[in-house]
């Protein structure tokens, strides 16, 4: 039961790893490509402030390199909480599917459990019935079976061999 679902289990845990690692891929490469993207443009406006005489002018390109890294931060922020509100759902999902593997693992066991536990029962009275038989077949004289001593010392009365039989169960 519990070997049996192993597979099953090892499969939901590399499903999780593999859409864990494939956002963080995904996310990485997106920030990746902003940020090579923002030195592109700012090595393109750092080139032409060089070419710049009036100070105004350098310091306009100066001020939209500034926006243009700030919008920079802000998208990464973005990335980063698209990244964080995915993973949450991905680590929701695995949650739920674990917690339900587990669950149908306890109940499957419980019925084992109770049906061991009747079988015990069902053997404890064929054996409380049987010795009571032999009781009373030794009780008779009835006994065609010879019995060894250690045996036959557990025959005394019903006491006896009730009590060795419960110590069993």
């Amino acid at each position: 039961m519990g070997l049996k679902e192993t597979d099953k289990r090892q499969q939901e845990c590399d499903d999780f790893s593999g859409c864990v690692d494939e956002a963080k891929r995904q996310n990485k490469e997106t920030c990746v490509v902003a940020v090579e993207k923002f030195l592109d443009e700012k090595k393109r406006l750092l080139q032409g402030l060089q070419h710049l005489s009036d100070s105004d002018e350098q310091d306009d390109r100066m001020a939209a390199c500034r926006a243009k890294l700030d919008k920079l931060k802000r998208d990464l922020l973005l990335f980063e909480m698209q990244l964080v509100d995915q993973l949450e759902d991905v680590i929701k999902d695995f949650e739920r599917s674990i917690s339900e593997m587990i669950s149908v693992f306890v109940e499957g066991v419980q019925q084992r459990m109770t049906f061991c536990r009747d079988l015990e029962n069902a053997h404890h009275e064929k054996l409380t019935e049987i010795a009571m038989q032999l009781l009373e077949q030794m009780v008779k004289g009835e006994l065609e079976e010879d019995l060894p001593d250690e045996l036959r010392m557990l025959f005394v009365d019903k006491d006896t061999i009730a009590n060795a039989i419960n110590a069993s169960h």
